[in-house]
């Protein structure tokens, strides 16, 4: 009972409320109207025809005082209007000036394609634009209805205002009654229109039809003549170079490079005619202007880049930096030059997966020379034993990316190609040396530079060979005298031998030793210590 109480006291205070405002509302439009009244009769005043001759001061200040005057009489009966109906001049809107069209816009630039492009779009536009007509339509009855409903407010006024009042009701019931009529005849255009529209499909089907009797078809061709002139004058030009006469040719020369690059021109220019004129006979002048401009688009790109395609012409001619046959360096790695093309193929016999294709703008910034015969395209092969880093090593795998050594023991050691090559490897498969300074005391200086060589070389070829798997893996021994160092008089015992002799390399150096110990053992050939000194620092 409370709750129903509370709610008939707040619906009674609110109607007061609303009351009140409206009587203010009233007594405001009623000032207004007598200011409205009075600017007028000023207005009025003003524009009479002076009774005498005025001056050109007093003519100016009349017209000033009249702009002013008509200004503020346009401002007083919009505001009385918009208090009036309580509605701004803003908010109301026609359908007309709603409207936003950018056909023409988009037809200035490019009229054929904005043209096709409102075609195909045509049946949905119109829905939207029906839709979005009706609901500014029922905007404008709902604003008019609200103007209404405010203007039967002030009935009660008399005199100049309430019948400038019954022209604001007359005008606005006009705007509703049009507005109504205007929804009603739109309701029966969307309902004349949704009978006629069919199954989801049909429309995608019938533009897919469309498309293809028409447009499409004339598309296809032109895409057919271009593929088919390019594939008829590229199979014309390889039944060409099988010839016997052209076969003959020196096909690396500079003529025959520039004749191929010539045919190539030749024949992208040729299908993109052939496309144009089926485009042009076949009278579609959006596909063929689309065409056109494509091309148009294609040469103004190629402006900018014509130094580059000059210098990758050049190229393409085998007249620039990188050769056909010449020899280049890439990523540290050293390759044979090949046909050089649009993609150029690099190789390398040396190597594992040695070929590699590249574009002619990366290879354009290379740099390629003459190729000796006698130059190594890689310092290894596969199966050769290797000292890399000073440790000796089979080659199981050499490839553009990694060098893979076997270590004496099993273990595998990888390195990056360029980084393997950095080491300056030393191939030990042709043959190698083995070279060993061992020295005697000083005690023996007497026979120092003649029995002692000549007895060291002498049991040094008998003792090495049982080192090797053959003996005739030992192309030669020598012993000379190498210093007379501090301790020690030292000798070189230098050993040559066979590239099958190579995996026994380490076996090989420590075995020499070994023997020139047993030597000194048997001769009685003291072996000295290495002298020290010490040195104590006492202080200053």
């Amino acid at each position: 009972m409370r709750r129903l109480l509370l709610i008939v006291l707040l619906s009674v205070s609110s109607v007061f409320a609303n009351n009140d405002v409206d009587e203010k509302t009233a007594d405001t439009l009623a000032k207004l109207w007598e200011v409205i009244v009075d600017t007028r009769s000023e207005l009025a005043e003003i524009r009479k025809p002076a009774a005498v001759a005025l001056s050109e001061e007093e003519t100016a200040s009349n017209e000033k005082r009249e702009a002013e005057l008509a200004a503020r009489l346009a401002g007083l009966k919009k505001q009385f209007d918009e208090l009036a109906s309580g509605i701004r001049e803003e908010d109301l809107q026609t359908a007309d000036e709603a409207k936003l069209d950018l056909k023409e816009e988009f037809q200035d630039v490019l009229r054929p394609l904005v043209k096709e492009l409102k075609k195909a779009t045509e049946r949905p536009r119109e829905t939207e634009e029906l839709r979005e007509r009706e609901q500014r339509l029922v905007d404008q009855a709902e604003l008019a209805e609200e103007a209404l409903a405010r203007l039967s407010r002030w009935g009660e006024l008399n005199g100049g205002a309430g019948k400038e009042i019954e022209k604001l009701q007359d005008l606005w019931k006009a705007r509703q009654k049009d507005a109504q009529g205007q929804l009603a005849a739109l309701a029966v255009q969307m309902e004349q229109q949704n009978s006629e529209r069919g199954p989801l499909l049909e429309p995608v089907s019938d533009a897919f039809g469309k498309f293809f009797k028409g447009r499409g078809l004339s598309l296809i061709k032109a895409v057919a003549a271009l593929i088919f002139t390019w594939v008829a004058l590229r199979w014309l030009w390889r039944m060409t170079c099988r010839l016997p006469l052209i076969r003959r040719q020196d096909h690396g020369a500079f003529g025959w490079r520039l004749v191929e690059l010539t045919m190539v021109v030749a024949t992208v220019c040729l299908a993109a005619l052939a496309a144009l004129l089926v485009l042009y006979f076949s009278g579609d002048w959006l596909l063929l202007t689309v065409f056109v401009v494509f091309l148009v688009g294609l040469g103004w790109t190629a402006k900018s880049t014509v130094p580059r395609t000059f210098e990758q012409t050049k190229m393409l001619l085998n007249l620039g930096p990188v050769r056909k046959g010449e020899r280049l360096t890439f990523e540290g790695v050293p390759w044979e030059v090949g046909t050089i093309g649009i993609y150029t193929e690099l190789r390398n016999t040396e190597l594992t997966g040695g070929l590699i294709r590249m574009s002619i703008k990366r290879l354009s910034t290379l740099r390629s020379r003459p190729h000796d015969p006698a130059e190594a395209w890689f310092p290894s092969k596969t199966g050769d034993w290797v000292l890399s880093g000073g440790n000796l090593g089979k080659v199981v795998m050499q490839t553009p990316e990694y060098v893979q050594l076997v270590r004496l023991g099993g273990a595998r050691e990888t390195f990056a190609t360029p980084d393997f090559l950095s080491m300056a490897p030393v191939n030990l498969s042709k043959s190698f040396r083995v070279k060993v300074i061992f020295g005697i005391d000083y005690a023996h200086q007497g026979i120092a530079t003649g029995e002692v060589v000549e007895f060291f070389k002498a049991q040094l070829k008998l003792r090495v060979v049982d080192l090797l798997e053959e003996r005739d893996h030992l192309n030669t021994i020598n012993v000379e005298f190498h210093a007379a160092a501090a301790s020690s008089l030292d000798y070189a015992i230098l050993a040559d031998f066979k590239g099958s002799a190579a995996s026994r390399y380490n076996k090989i150096e420590r075995g020499i030793q070994r023997i020139c110990v047993d030597i000194c053992n048997e001769k009685g050939w003291v072996i000295p210590f290495t002298q020290v000194t010490i040195h104590q620092a006492g202080d200053q």
